[in-house]
């Protein structure tokens, strides 16, 4: 938006809004807006941003008249007024333009549309409603007497909110039908009638039911599927892409006469002519479900939100490590934000090489873009060449359309809901509801089909098909993570992008409940795992780039084959002996014979077994000087994250005044214990570890 936009936008709200003592906003009565000279038409024709969408129809200025506010923010999060010229359609898009720019009040931030959408959805249901019974203003409500007003929301609720999502309801009302947040559109005396004729009408639906886990068996049937896509894929992409430039190939020699062209005609005349027809055709039914796969493992593997797997571009993944197994995923989050920024996520080598491929597909398909662009600009229509031009400008990784012939681009690639279109992969996306999984569901207290409505709450029969939504799969990588002892809240809480452990734990307290039952399962890999981080210590010791007390001592005792032995039972004991070693060879079966408590954590190894006095490593500064812990290469790429969050915490403290900084003195110095502890492990220090455990410089 530009300083002229924002302009006109200061001066409807000088207009239309009035402050509180406590410094709240409120929208003015129509009669007074009148009196200073203007009307609900009078801004109709103020643009109030420029749109950059895909549709050529939805690109351009938004006006404060428009029946649909198209988004400023790369989504399709945008906000619809009602279709009339009524004092409450006029209300609505104040409320809108005012919360979006400045807030509930001097002091606040702006919402994002994404946010105001179902904030004003359930304001516009209302003043619909409201409408219909011949009222014209949301301020006549606080006018009429307690009988009737009481009367009025009862019938409200039971008529219109009741019959369409109750769950949910509650929440959203709290956080817009109030005098603060609605702009004084309801007053406090309606928001408190409002809030008791709600508490009667759901008191029999206090639990919520949203999301549960995906079942272990099922999540692994839709990996499983996931991988084989990627793998049949793979060995075609080749055999496509040759194909895919014959096609290109023929249009560059033979340009076609000078006439409009839809941008599938074309592409199907030379790939009919070019004889890349068939083969398009035929490898098309294998590449249909590419997106779906690939946008799976990113969910299954990540635990990112779904619109933040689809606000990845191109090149995402090219900040991975794949030599060092390091890989890095990087995408928009804004969902506890202000604003979008782009963050980074760790994934595993299946999802960047699923990301990889997908992107070798999208440039593909970009090379007919651009053919289109630069050679039959002219032939096409303008529609088409507005879609390819944004679309390629904004390089989403999921954006462009599927097509075997053609070329165009929409926010999600038009593919949703998980659906499986190939007829090769159809029959391996199986999500039957099988005894294991309602089994599993029944000991998380999560069997249930359907989660609105009167029927809420049946739990799954053997043979149902898994009701599937894109956040199961945040809550099932939590859940995994946590029953499978892989991390801690605190893991999940950097992983997930969460503000507070709060968050976090929503997510994570159902893999509580299974541990017990998974001790068993994980006993018999011990050993095996043991001789593997005996290899992985004795290797990396070697090169001295162990970090960690335990881990400088092993570093020492590579270099000169010497380790000394102390009391098990007190990580701080004397030396009583040394043992001598040959070579590494013998080192190595020493590591593999005395590691049997080790503990794997994400953050490192600790060998103090039961002595451990901070049991669990729930802070992680805590674990790196301490004389039994040892931080190995694969532990790196978690203190690289721990130094990053530090960093970004201290520069946002140091970024506010001064009084501000004195309030968060106690956070400054747990972040920057945080950051040596990070800089020590990552060897970016000259911090080392004396035997008896000191930290000397």
């Amino acid at each position: 938006m530009d300083l002229f936009d924002v302009q006109k936008v200061v001066n409807i709200t000088d207009i239309c809004i009035t402050t509180n003592s406590q410094g709240l906003y409120k929208v003015k009565p129509m009669s007074d807006i009148v009196k200073a000279g203007y009307n609900r038409h009078s801004f109709d024709t103020t643009s109030l941003w420029i749109a950059k969408h895909l549709d050529s129809k939805k690109d351009g200025a938004v006006l404060f008249g428009a029946e649909t506010w198209f988004s400023n923010e790369n989504s399709n999060r945008h906000l619809n007024f009602p279709c009339d010229s009524s004092e409450i359609a006029f209300q609505l898009r104040i409320y809108a333009l005012v919360s979006h720019f400045q807030g509930h009040g001097k002091g606040y931030t702006g919402e994002k549309l994404s946010t105001l959408q179902t904030k004003l959805a359930a304001l516009k249901r209302m003043g619909s409603w409201l409408i219909e019974k011949g009222y014209n203003s949301f301020h006549q409500l606080d006018k009429l007497s307690e009988l009737k007003l009481r009367t009025l929301l009862t019938d409200y609720i039971t008529k219109v909110v009741k019959a369409t999502s109750p769950i949910n309801k509650p929440r959203v009302f709290h956080d817009c039908f109030n005098s603060a947040k609605s702009l004084g559109l309801i007053s406090d005396r309606v928001s408190k009638l409002l809030q008791e004729v709600l508490n009667e009408v759901f008191k029999e639906n206090t639990t919520s039911l949203s999301h549960p886990i995906i079942p272990t068996c099922i999540a692994r049937n839709i990996a499983k599927f996931a991988k084989t896509v990627i793998e049949e894929c793979s060995k075609r992409i080749e055999a496509w892409e040759a194909s895919n430039d014959i096609m290109i190939e023929y249009l560059l020699k033979q340009p076609l006469e000078h006439k409009k062209w839809k941008g599938a005609d074309l592409l199907n005349y030379s790939a009919r002519c070019s004889g890349a027809h068939e083969a398009l055709n035929e490898l098309a039914e294998y590449f249909v479900d590419l997106k779906v796969a690939v946008y799976i493992h990113i969910l299954l593997f990540t635990g990112m939100r779904y619109n933040e797997v689809l606000s990845c571009r191109l090149g995402c993944a090219d900040k991975s490590d794949p030599k060092n197994g390091k890989y890095l995923v990087e995408a928009e989050t804004h969902k506890t934000v202000e604003t979008a920024f782009l963050d980074t996520w760790i994934a595993n080598e299946d999802t960047y090489i699923a990301i990889k491929l997908l992107e070798r597909y999208v440039k593909g398909l970009e090379k007919r873009a651009k053919l289109l662009l630069n050679n039959y600009h002219n032939n096409i229509k303008e529609s088409l060449i507005h879609n390819i031009k944004v679309g390629m400008n904004e390089k989403l990784l999921f954006g462009v359309t599927h097509s075997a012939n053609s070329i165009s681009y929409a926010k999600s690639g038009h593919f949703k809901d998980l659906n499986v279109k190939s007829p090769h992969f159809a029959d391996k996306f199986d999500l039957t509801v099988t005894s294991d999984a309602i089994e599993e569901l029944e000991r998380l207290d999560q069997n249930y089909s359907i989660l609105r409505g009167k029927n809420r709450g049946i739990p799954y029969v053997v043979g149902d098909s898994l009701r599937l939504s894109n956040h199961m799969f945040r809550h099932t990588f939590a859940y995994f993570v946590v029953a499978n002892k892989l991390g801690e809240l605190d893991d999940i809480a950097d992983q997930f992008k969460h503000l507070t452990l709060a968050m976090t734990k929503i997510y994570a307290d159902k893999g509580v409940l299974s541990h017990e039952e998974l001790i068993d399962l994980v006993d018999g890999y011990e050993q095996l795992m043991t001789v593997a981080i005996a290899n992985e210590l004795t290797e990396q010791a070697s090169k001295e780039t162990l970090r960690g007390g335990a881990g400088e001592r092993f570093n020492k005792a590579a270099r000169e084959l010497v380790i000394g032995v102390t009391n098990s039972n007190s990580p701080n004991a004397q030396v009583i002996s040394q043992i001598h070693f040959k070579d590494l060879a013998e080192l190595k079966r020493f590591f593999a014979k005395n590691l049997e408590t080790i503990r794997g954590l994400p953050h490192g190894y600790c060998t103090a077994g039961d002595s451990c006095k901070i049991n669990g490593a729930s802070v992680p500064s805590g674990c790196v000087y301490c004389p039994s812990f040892i931080v190995a290469e694969s532990h790196k790429i978690h203190w690289k994250a721990l130094k990053i969050r530090a960093e970004k915490k201290l520069a946002i403290i140091e970024s506010l005044p001064l009084e501000k900084q004195q309030d968060m003195e106690l956070f400054v110095i747990a972040y920057k214990k945080d950051l040596k502890a990070a800089e020590y492990a990552l060897n970016s220090t000259v911090n080392r570890i004396t035997q008896s455990g000191g930290v000397t410089e």
